[in-house]
């Protein structure tokens, strides 16, 4: 068990600065006081301990808590198109802006102007994983992974909304239609957030409402490994084949092309899923052989 606790004067974070000042991107500079906290808890131990049997199992928990308590009485743009800020008595880096305050009524959205909508990174993590070996001979690894309290911005169906070949907009934008011709029951079974995303009005539209949850389960990988007869060996002393596979598996609500994608990888402040690839699905072979 790991507890830890950490306060930074004057950090150094990009902001964007007035292109007046000649900068065409973000620079570093030292603001105020930022604090970090958490926690960090491995429990391991043998399940199944047998002569052919041998079941082991993990599992690691961190938590993980941010503010920034100073920054000079201002808010910092980190990423303007990501809507990443970092503001006083907010997680460092937040996603803020535009928010709809009754997302889930069947009404007409009612609109913040700029408010907070989530930390960009996980608050919560567990990994657990599994070591099954048989015979001696055979080992069997699995490791998962939940990220829980993060969000990503669906960046991809935010601009592919606004060319009405978002799938998940069609029904809300054909009601939305309806109602702007007159049939004003059109809309009565979507979501206040579903009117607000999937809006026919250019200046209604907004990056901030694409914030989403990003919680998810992924399998991060699976290994099967067998360690080869002698006699097949012929001049060396053992051998090993091992199969395995990574990211085989994702259990998300997250409606973009997947949790973990991000396309601003010049800053790690910011983060926005903007048509680019998440993990790839892997296969690897490998033989080890000792002589």
């Amino acid at each position: 068990v790991t507890h830890f606790g950490q306060t930074t004067k004057d950090a150094l974070i990009p902001v964007i600065q007035a292109p007046s000042l000649g900068f065409s991107s973000s620079q570093l500079i030292n603001v105020g006081t930022l604090e970090n906290s958490g926690n960090e808890i491995t429990l391991s131990g043998e399940i199944v301990r047998r002569d052919n049997v041998n079941l082991s199992a993990k599992v690691g928990m961190t938590t993980l808590h941010s503010n920034a308590v100073d920054v000079g009485g201002q808010t910092l743009t980190i990423f303007t198109n990501g809507r990443t800020y970092v503001q006083a008595g907010y997680p460092v880096p937040s996603y803020m802006g535009r928010r709809v305050t009754n997302p889930n009524e069947k009404a007409a959205p009612i609109f913040e102007k700029f408010g907070y909508v989530g930390s960009v990174f996980a608050t919560r993590t567990y990994n657990p994983s599994l070591t099954l070996q048989l015979f001696k001979r055979y080992t069997l690894e699995a490791l998962g992974e939940w990220q829980l309290g993060g969000h990503n911005m669906n960046a991809a169906g935010y601009q592919n909304a606004n060319l009405r070949v978002w799938r998940p907009c069609f029904a809300a934008q054909d009601a939305l239609k309806k109602a702007a011709a007159g049939d004003s029951s059109a809309l009565g079974n979507f979501t206040a957030l579903e009117r607000a995303r999937c809006t026919l009005k250019s200046s209604e539209r907004d990056y901030a409402l694409w914030v989403e949850k990003n919680d998810f389960f992924k399998l991060r990988s699976v290994s099967l490994t067998i360690d080869l007869p002698a006699k097949y060996l012929r001049g060396a002393r053992n051998a090993a084949l091992t199969i395995s596979g990574r990211n085989l598996f994702t259990k998300t609500d997250y409606t973009g092309f997947d949790p973990e994608s991000a396309d601003k990888t010049d800053n790690t402040f910011g983060r926005r899923d903007y048509y680019t690839f998440g993990p790839y699905k892997t296969f690897i072979m490998s033989l080890r052989v000792g002589f």
